[in-house]
């Protein structure tokens, strides 16, 4: 049976909240998105930055880095957006897990909405390689609705998030053009935006990989 995204669905119950070191955070139901706090390096069994060595002093002083625990310095982190463990303001990132933070960033600022508000795709799994699914993320991030009669596709049959950017996504979108075929025999889309970016997910159904 089609669902109506006219029907209820549980939503995700959030509030701000200072956690202990003062800093804004989002608490209350957790997203199969969300990472979980990493165990912080111990400050008195690290005399030195965990990344470039150099000794802290009074004045060169210890950051712990939000997202993996590490101890550095000054020198080796910056403040960044870090949406996954879900910070409110720029957090302490060492300078390895900042191009992490920035990508997921993207992802949760551009294709996690395209998601929740809904896009068009076509099913590699579906009879018909040119139809067009409305698929559309639940308020809970619990699984991914799909109109017409299509099951839900739960999240952790999800196997991979892929980003298409240029040329890759205008021929997975179908964009200014007949869009790629997969095999000979199907087609993988995303909707399409002004900049020329796309979403491509790999799931698992039946004991086979599918993609939309």
């Amino acid at each position: 049976m089609a669902h109506s995204y006219d029907e209820e669905e549980p939503s995700m119950e959030r509030h701000i909240h200072y956690n202990k070191r003062g800093e804004l955070q989002m608490v209350g139901q957790k997203s199969l998105f969300d990472l979980d706090e990493p165990v912080w390096h111990a400050d008195e069994k690290s005399p030195v930055c965990d990344k470039c060595s150099a000794a802290f002093t009074f004045t060169h002083r210890r950051h712990h880095c939000r997202r993996c625990g590490e101890v550095v310095c000054a020198d080796c982190m910056d403040k960044v957006p870090l949406v996954r463990m879900r910070y409110v303001d720029h957090v302490v990132v060492c300078k390895v897990c900042i191009p992490l933070c920035k990508t997921e960033d993207e992802f949760f600022q551009n294709h996690l909405k395209t998601l929740t508000t809904g896009a068009y795709f076509h099913l590699s799994d579906s009879d018909d390689a040119a139809a067009e699914y409305l698929c559309k993320l639940s308020t809970d991030h619990r699984q991914i609705l799909i109109s017409q009669d299509h099951l839900p596709i739960a999240m952790r049959h999800i196997l991979e998030v892929k980003t298409l950017h240029g040329e890759e996504a205008r021929l997975a979108t179908g964009a200014g053009g007949e869009g790629e075929v997969d095999g000979g025999s199907r087609k993988k889309r995303s909707g399409s935006n002004p900049k020329n970016i796309s979403l491509e997910l790999t799931y698992k159904s039946g004991g086979l990989e599918h993609k939309l």
